[in-house]
């Protein structure tokens, strides 16, 4: 896979975007706001993507959050005015497929009468997989000799299995936590520039971690299925379930995957950090037997 750096203002993520991307949901001040339509700007000669609030928002609600993001919006308009409430402590997070941050909303504008919010989607989108794909190298990066690492400890004997699979998936967490903070890091320190180091070091570290964790916690319930592929998923179980009644057993297939969804751990070490799968000593089990 290709990785670029994080984009500066005036770089662009190197790739082609359509009209038919699956841009899903903006969240302002915890209103979300669905995908409504493009428009052309024509001051600017640009598309913009339209975003309305959320149809199950009851009445009484809107008018609350009208009076709440009218207030947000200038501050999101004026950035320069209140950095730390726009970048440091953003009120907004984009949710792309299975994805989320709070990447930039380029060219943002509030129409306070339709309830709707629009911006440059090509922007959001090019700032927005800008980050995504540096942080996939800086995991990357953190993993890197980390498989042969952990395959000597399990050759040496000095840690079993079990011991390397709770060690890997240590790793695995660490380096994609660690991954978020440093590419997120990097976003804010340009974005707040305009302020002297040590305060802008102090900003950044007020507000991460329970924005990170949020971030987090998001993307986690965006990873489960919906109810389309929760049907397709219960389809295909009920068609293994009858495979293996016609074999007549639950074996492993050759993913490594029972028909039962479990898998065993030098599978899910092989997978993740390429330990391989450790075979049985045929000797030792056969010294095994001539005890019994």
């Amino acid at each position: 896979m290709h990785h670029i750096p994080i984009p500066k203002d005036d770089e662009m993520y190197n790739a082609d975007f359509s009209e038919d991307e699956n841009i899903e949901k903006v969240s302002l001040n915890g209103a979300g706001f669905e995908f409504k339509c493009f428009s052309e700007d024509s001051a600017t000669g640009t598309t913009k993507a339209v975003f309305k609030l959320e149809e199950d928002i009851y009445d009484g609600f809107k008018a609350r959050i009208t009076s709440s993001l009218s207030t947000l919006m200038y501050a999101y308009t004026e950035p320069d005015n209140w950095l730390e409430e726009c970048y440091a402590n953003p009120r907004h997070y984009i949710s792309i497929a299975k994805e989320a941050n709070d990447t930039e909303l380029p060219a943002l504008e509030w129409n306070n009468e339709q309830i709707e919010v629009s911006l440059d989607w090509q922007q959001m989108f090019h700032k927005f997989f800008g980050e995504e794909d540096a942080y996939q190298r800086a995991v990357h990066d953190a993993l890197d000799g980390q498989g042969p690492r952990l395959r000597a400890k399990l050759d040496a004997g000095e840690a079993d299995q079990m011991e390397c699979l709770e060690m890997a998936f240590k790793i695995l967490g660490d380096a994609h936590d660690n991954s978020r903070k440093s590419t997120r890091r990097h976003r804010l320190r340009r974005q707040l520039r305009g302020l002297p180091q040590h305060e802008r070091e102090e900003v950044i570290r007020r507000y991460e971690n329970p924005l990170l964790q949020g971030l987090k916690e998001i993307r986690c319930a965006l990873s489960w299925p919906s109810d389309d592929e929760t049907g397709r998923e219960d389809d295909e179980i009920e068609d293994d379930e009858s495979e293996d009644d016609q074999s007549g057993g639950s074996e492993n297939r050759k993913d490594g995957t029972r028909s039962d969804g479990s898998r065993d751990a030098p599978m899910i070490l092989e997978e993740y950090l390429d330990l391989g799968v450790v075979e049985d000593d045929e000797d030792s089990d056969d010294e095994m037997g001539s005890e019994d």
